[in-house]
């Protein structure tokens, strides 16, 4: 899942954060392949796009699959409508998951890979940070993230897996689910597509404030980290209060003021207020409130699937896994050779 959208919102304009084009996403999608391929996985479905970068792993995996010495995994392109929205996301997870993949490795932000949860399932996801905000996704190299997702899917390793929290929202429109935080904006602020500065939150939840964390969770964190680990999140009211830096988006620092913050327990609900709002998920505005229905936002330990692309090395290398068995020369003789065994004229040679 390369998402084709990924670090390209108005964030480039407000902050520092980094451009992902097409061409970058296609090559660390081939260090990806050229992984998955040493470890002797056979196929990779991926999902189709407009963007350019289904065109260029065509011509890629062409090039590659005729390379000598080089095992590419056939690459196959899901047959489906492009909507060139997240709607594409969910749908080709939805058929990877038919196709009974075995893992889903993930190249986006803390939006894209929300996206991928919401229809992932129980398939264990390998993530890659290639979005805006990447407080979810690790920040690792496709190559050895293709290697641990490789060998956890052809079985020559049991994966180390990680089961994430999340943070589920109630409203009347129906439920949501966000990976890192929510952020409750004012109304007026839904034009944007992104939350690109502190002043427009209210408040924050998160399900988790790392240290190093990058987004609305810094916030929560400059309040008290909260690791991935911990069954427990915290939530943050801006206002008048103490002060704090805060890292909110690549590039900008915000001294942002905080009136008041506490613990997450799991279950525990969080009554959103009865006045209009915007849900930021994620860093991403996505639900409108219209201040008719009740809504609320709680803590769960039942999030996606994760793999520790460190912790399936370290027991690959543990177990022997990578070891490869080299083909054995021919013993020497002394004597004369021996007759000749069985040909293709005398049976039938099964393919290979």
């Amino acid at each position: 899942m390369a998402n084709p959208a990924s670090g390209h919102d108005i964030r480039r304009l407000t902050s520092g954060a980094s451009v992902y084009s097409a061409a970058d996403k296609v090559n660390c999608v081939e260090r990806l392949l050229g992984a998955l391929g040493a470890t002797g996985v056979p196929r990779v479905l991926t999902m189709p796009d407009r963007a350019g970068i289904a065109v260029r792993l065509r011509k890629a995996a062409d090039l590659n699959r005729r390379r000598p010495g080089v095992r590419w995994p056939q690459v196959d392109f899901i047959d489906m409508p492009v909507l060139e929205d997240a709607r594409d996301t969910v749908r080709a997870v939805c058929e990877m998951r038919a196709a009974g993949v075995a893992m889903i490795v993930v190249l986006g932000g803390d939006g894209t890979h929300r996206a991928v949860a919401l229809a992932s399932g129980d398939v264990p996801l390998a993530t890659l940070s290639t979005g805006t905000n990447n407080a979810f996704p690790a920040l690792g190299e496709a190559t050895v993230v293709g290697l641990a997702a490789g060998l956890a899917a052809t079985g020559r390793i049991q994966p180390a897996l990680v089961r994430n929290k999340c943070l589920r929202v109630t409203h009347p429109s129906g439920e949501a689910m966000a990976l890192v935080d929510v952020g409750v904006m004012p109304a007026e602020h839904i034009g944007a597509r992104a939350v690109c500065t502190a002043d427009a939150v209210e408040t924050v939840f998160a399900a988790f404030a790392q240290p190093d964390a990058i987004g609305l969770s810094a916030i929560a964190a400059a309040c008290g980290p909260v690791s991935r680990s911990a069954p427990v999140g915290r939530w943050v009211r801006l206002g008048a209060g103490t002060a704090r830096l805060a890292a909110t988006s690549p590039g900008l620092v915000q001294a942002v003021a905080v009136a008041a913050s506490g613990p997450m327990q799991p279950g525990e609900a969080f009554a959103l207020g009865t006045r209009p709002a915007i849900l930021a998920l994620d860093g991403e505005p996505e639900i409108v409130l219209d201040g008719r229905g009740p809504a609320c936002v709680r803590l769960a330990l039942d999030g996606p699937i994760t793999l520790d692309v460190a912790a399936t090395l370290a027991a690959a290398h543990a177990a022997d896994a990578l070891a490869v068995t080299a083909p054995q020369e021919p013993a020497p003789r002394d004597g004369p050779p021996a007759a000749p065994g069985p040909t293709g004229a005398d049976r039938t040679i099964a393919p290979a």
